[in-house]
């Protein structure tokens, strides 16, 4: 399955996948974020580290504490982000659809 991730809107990625707990989840996120308009700056689902986001202090970042730009997740509405990078796998802790984005 392919799907368009924005960086506009906040958890903009319903991919229509239901997860149940215990479920077992793999996902690769190719592609690029474009973060800045000028210069032009992109970034990879990997993001960038924390010391290469200090010139955006005031930010309000959707997932706290994982490299800023990345490809982010979470499993249902109000469920706690996690990243995912280029390639992620994992066992869903929770039961839930399975939403993502690019944070910015």
């Amino acid at each position: 399955m392919s799907l368009p991730v924005s960086s506009e809107a906040p958890w903009s990625a319903d991919t229509g996948i239901d997860l149940n707990i215990g479920d077992h989840v793999s996902i690769a996120a190719p592609g690029q974020v474009q973060v800045s308009r000028a210069p032009l700056t992109v970034a990879t689902p990997n993001g960038q580290p924390w010391n290469n986001c200090a010139n955006t202090p005031n930010k309000s970042w959707s997932a706290p504490g994982v490299n800023c730009w990345s490809s982010v997740g979470r499993i249902g509405s109000t469920g706690e982000p996690f990243e995912v990078g280029s390639v992620r796998t994992f066992t869903a802790p929770v039961s839930g659809r399975l939403i993502s984005r690019h944070q910015r």
